[in-house]
């Protein structure tokens, strides 16, 4: 190859999964030019540099900490909306746009600039933060959270290609360190700072409290950021190599499939009724549309456009596999962070802040799994032994969670539990992308392959909390139907809190349903981890990943030793 690369500096993100990666030109004395390293360097130094830095970051945090900081606020929000049947969209929403546009994001701004996508990302995103604030009704919320992760998504992904054009490129390792401290803040932090706001003030302050950091932000970029040569908004050349179908079929796909589940477990629709038919058919078809067009886009090139999902990888038994484990990983770790802070404010009946401080030893594990998992593969590639390992950790720690069935079985061997299956996802993170930088060949798959195992750990988030939708108010109907009146159990539906007027037995059997409507929630996900665990097993031991990775690790080994 004419250019190799020496250095990937990986920083996680324990909502998406997505890993970063800065990489070097390996060839001696080779200037970085567009061509190597596909990025618009720039010299900036000083203030300016500073100011600029600070704003990208502050991107990366705020877009970041909207997809954790509402876990622990469901309650509040849905209490005050009178709507907590649809309280699991108030985070479906924003998760289906955040994966869905950030491939489209970037390519644009290769297009029209960094600058002027950033500046549009922020303006929808401080735009409808504004809206969320305002919300009077949860489908006012839910939409506008949507937009809202638009915009996110287009500050997620352009922070970390910024960083590395106008910021202090010649050290790549404070490039990591300074986006892994963000995004450890973004995630450990946020379900603390979510609980906090909304016990001490109020829910609407978790989204209005993005708009003075967004528009210094905008201030910053649209004064401050360098020159850019782009392309006429009219270039239709350039315009037309984004893969806008594919874009647009993931999404429905996805949203449509999503929508069926939640909706039907929700009982808001029968699952034989027109409306989850319809949209489970136009999932279907758009599946379908989806994978081919990206196999026609793979084996017919059309005009440039380059694909957003990596077809000719998934005939790699080895990446198609990590995918599936990436499903399956993000399933039961974005169902927990939303599914443990409302049992402790449900069942046990703590405060908001207290139930956030619950969960932080499933974050915790979670950040320093992801950071150990590229410190095992730093010298040698050992990303299936590391998969192998985090399959066995997440369903050791899912079992074990298992096992907490009554309303007042919180021991404390509950945060050991957590701190387990968190570390098995951190670890899973990690060798997945780490595997999926070594199989990309060429740095023009890079994007998309990491773009997928991204898409792939949301969905699995977002199936995963509407599955849990499904038991939990399946539970919760089968068990009180016969005890409670049809206008209590819809009260419950639209707030658990007004289980609290119920009369003293009502609200103990009420109080005991929901406890094993939790837990029946967690059985679920230890059925789904073996899939992942098995999955893997069979790789390790078959000898798939040393067959399949071995001239790929031959090249990754050499470059280290050069490096």
């Amino acid at each position: 190859m004419a250019n190799e690369y020496r250095m990937s500096l990986s920083y996680p993100n324990p909502s998406l999964g997505q890993i970063a990666v800065t990489e070097n030109a390996l060839e001696e004395n080779a200037p970085m030019t567009t061509e190597v390293i596909g990025l618009r360097k720039h010299s900036i130094t000083g203030p300016r540099r500073v100011v600029l830095v600070i704003s990208l970051l502050a991107g990366l945090l705020f877009s970041s900490l909207d997809t954790s900081i509402v876990s622990t606020s469901l309650v509040t929000i849905s209490h005050d909306l009178d709507d907590f049947t649809n309280a699991p969209w108030i985070v479906l929403a924003y998760l289906l746009t955040y994966m869905g546009f950030a491939v489209c994001v970037s390519k644009l701004s290769d297009i029209y600039g960094r600058r002027n996508i950033l500046v549009v990302s922020w303006v929808i995103f401080v735009g409808f933060s504004q809206g969320c604030g305002s919300a009077t009704s949860m489908t006012a919320l839910v939409v506008c959270r949507a937009f809202q992760g638009m915009g996110a998504s287009g500050l997620y992904s352009l922070t970390q290609i910024g960083l590395v054009e106008v910021g202090p490129s010649h050290s790549p390792s404070l490039i990591g360190a300074m986006i892994g401290a963000t995004l450890a803040v973004a995630f450990v932090l946020g379900p603390i700072i979510g609980g906090a706001v909304s016990q001490l003030s109020d829910w609407r302050w978790l989204f209005n409290m993005n708009i003075p950091f967004g528009l210094f932000a905008i201030l910053a970029i649209t004064n401050l950021w360098p020159h850019e040569e782009v392309a006429p908004f009219f270039s239709w050349e350039a315009f037309a190599s984004i893969d806008f179908l594919g874009s647009a079929t993931l999404l429905t796909s996805s949203g449509f499939l999503v929508f069926a589940v939640q909706q039907a477990g929700s009982d808001t629709f029968a699952w034989g009724s027109p409306e989850i038919i319809s949209a489970l058919v136009i999932s279907g078809v758009s599946w379908l549309v989806f994978v081919w067009w990206e196999v026609h886009l793979e084996t017919r090139p059309l005009r440039n456009i380059e694909p957003i999902f990596p077809i000719r990888l998934m005939l790699q038994r080895v990446y198609s596999a990590g995918l599936l484990v990436t499903l399956f990983t993000g399933f039961p770790y974005i169902s927990l962070s939303i599914v443990i802070p409302e049992r402790f404010q449900i069942v046990s009946r703590e405060e908001v802040l207290t139930a956030g401080l619950h969960i932080l030893p499933m974050l915790g594990a979670c950040a320093v799994g992801s950071f150990l998992g590229g410190a095992i593969s730093s010298r040698r590639n050992n990303t299936s032994l590391t998969l192998l390992g985090a399959s066995c950790l997440q369903l050791l720690g899912v079992g074990l969670m298992s096992m907490l069935t009554g309303p007042d079985s919180h021991s404390k061997a509950q945060y050991a539990f957590q701190a387990i299956f968190g570390l098995g996802v951190g670890l899973s993170f990690s060798a997945a992308t780490i595997m999926t930088s070594i199989l990309a060949a060429e740095r023009s798959e890079l994007a998309s392959a990491q773009g997928a195992v991204s898409q792939a750990r949301v969905l699995g988030g977002c199936i995963g909390l509407a599955v849990c939708t499904v038991i939990f108010n399946s539970h919760v109907n089968e068990y009180l139907q016969d005890h409670l009146t049809s206008a209590q159990l819809a009260s419950l539906h639209r707030s658990p809190l007004t289980s609290l007027q119920l009369p003293g037995h009502l609200r103990d059997l009420v109080r005991d349903v929901y406890a094993g409507a939790f837990a029946e929630e967690i059985k679920v996900m230890m059925l789904i981890d073996p899939g992942a665990n098995k999955l893997v097993l069979v790789l390790v031991l078959g000898g798939i990943f040393g067959v399949s990775l071995q001239a790929s690790m031959k090249e990754y080994n050499g470059s280290l030793a050069d490096g």
